[in-house]
């Protein structure tokens, strides 16, 4: 199984360094005015987009390690998280109002379960502070993502890539190190 979890890093270090690489490769694109999911819009989107669903199979890897311990409660939400983070690689931020509601679902359970997965598991390993402050932080996180994404969209918040990156961050970080940690 440990083959697994190599992938699942692998995974996440290739997001990192596609998630780096868009600065440098698409035009126009801001890093802190932009959400990663800009990147995926137009020439070069397939980067984006490939990193986006590989970092959602490294969060499933994940979902299925925290399964194989009995933690029944956080691979769940660690396994909404996966599928989130595949349905915004996958669903477009432009286009009809119903794709972009599917995108912003996939974003919120992004935002939302990962947090709750790790804080659970946290709650049920009593004493696992790895977790719980990438958890804490990342739910810390949420409401400030929900309102500045909607001051974003309006045009009035030009930081919205910096904030979303750092929960983005966060999360890459967990991933890079949790496979290695002994549940």
């Amino acid at each position: 199984m440990e083959w697994l979890y190599f992938v699942a890093f692998l995974c996440a270090v290739y997001f990192f360094v596609i998630s780096v690489l868009i600065h440098f490769v698409k035009r126009g694109y801001k890093f802190e005015r932009d959400a990663l999911s800009d990147a995926a819009l137009g020439k070069k989107s397939f980067l984006m987009t490939s990193a986006f669903i590989i970092a959602g199979v490294s969060e499933l890897i994940m979902a299925y390690k925290f399964w194989l311990s009995g933690y029944n409660i956080p691979s769940f939400f660690i396994l909404l998280t996966g599928l989130g983070v595949i349905l915004v690689g996958i669903v477009r931020l432009r286009g009809p109002p119903m794709q972009i509601m599917l995108h912003d679902f996939g974003a919120i359970l992004v935002f939302l379960a990962f947090p709750i997965g790790l804080i659970s598991y946290s709650i049920i390993t009593r004493g696992n502070y790895f977790h719980l402050v990438i958890g804490t932080l990342n739910l810390l996180l949420f409401p400030v993502i929900c309102w500045t994404q909607k001051i974003y969209r309006d045009g009035k918040f030009k930081k919205f890539g910096l904030i979303e990156k750092l929960d983005v961050f966060l999360i890459n970080i967990w991933i890079v190190v949790a496979p290695w940690m002994k549940f």
